[in-house]
């Protein structure tokens, strides 16, 4: 005789829900709807040309020549944004010479939410700095058919990245002795050219494509001065002090409590 087991299965009893399940599950629903999405406040800026410069020459007597920030935008999110504007060029004297002379002036900075992303870009035609602390010495001369400074921040909140360009046309620097150096038409960031330490002046340095970044994925900015020269020098009886800026942009995004 074969003996089988026999399975009964009985219904189980149903637990009615106690207190803590209500209050777990209404807490996280609470949680969940008032959780706030990361949202990237933007910001930028951009300008073509900027100079500050004093002289003083025996015989000739002490100067001074200015050029704020021209031409200048500048933009702020979180909600979009798209700045241009031009100038269709610059001259600007110092002791009757032309220190600067440029050809047009462009800038434009935007940010846009849904892609997301915020840009800013500088670009200066034909280039003229003349750096001359007498009528006849000439401490740098540089040239360039075009100059153009790019700065952009991309990504989400939290992958945030930061980009920075400098592009060069046909440019070119020489110091007092009519020693000249090529410049790339794309630099590595960050370049000092230098023109005048073995000729043992002081205080003349050229900066390329120089950039300035800091923060982390969810803050983050960079700033980028595609030419920059600062001067501060004595020969023959002058002296020559201040910066130019040729090619300005920077970008910056913030992430914050926000509903994008």
């Amino acid at each position: 005789m074969e003996v089988r087991p026999v399975c009964r299965h009985e219904p189980s009893a149903t637990r009615p829900p106690r207190l803590s399940d209500w209050v777990g599950w209404s807490l996280f629903l609470l949680l969940w709807v008032a959780a706030p999405a990361l949202a990237a406040d933007a910001n930028g800026s951009a300008y073509g040309a900027r100079l500050g410069l004093s002289a003083d020459v025996l015989g000739l007597g002490s100067a001074t020549a200015t050029l704020t920030e021209t031409p200048q935008v500048a933009g702020v999110g979180p909600a979009d944004y798209a700045l241009a504007d031009t100038v269709l060029g610059v001259q600007v004297g110092l002791l009757g010479t032309e220190v600067l002379n440029t050809g047009v002036l462009t800038v434009s900075t935007d940010h846009s939410a849904a892609v997301p992303t915020a840009n800013s870009t500088s670009s200066v035609d034909d280039v003229s700095v003349n750096l001359q602390v007498t009528p006849l010495l000439q401490l740098l001369t540089l040239t360039a058919d075009a100059v153009q400074a790019e700065a952009a921040i991309t990504g989400v909140c939290g992958a945030l990245q930061a980009t920075g360009s400098t592009t060069l046309v046909n440019a070119q620097v020489r110091n007092l002795l009519g020693q000249t150096i090529t410049l790339d038409t794309q630099p590595t960031a960050n370049l000092e050219v230098d023109l005048f330490s073995a000729l043992g002046i002081a205080g003349v340095r050229l900066f390329i494509n120089e950039q300035s970044e800091s923060g982390d994925a969810f803050n983050r900015q960079i700033s980028v001065n595609a030419i920059r020269i600062q001067v501060d020098a004595s020969v023959a009886l002058a002296s020559l002090s201040g910066e130019i800026v040729i090619g300005h942009a920077e970008a910056a995004r913030s992430c914050a409590a926000g509903d994008g």
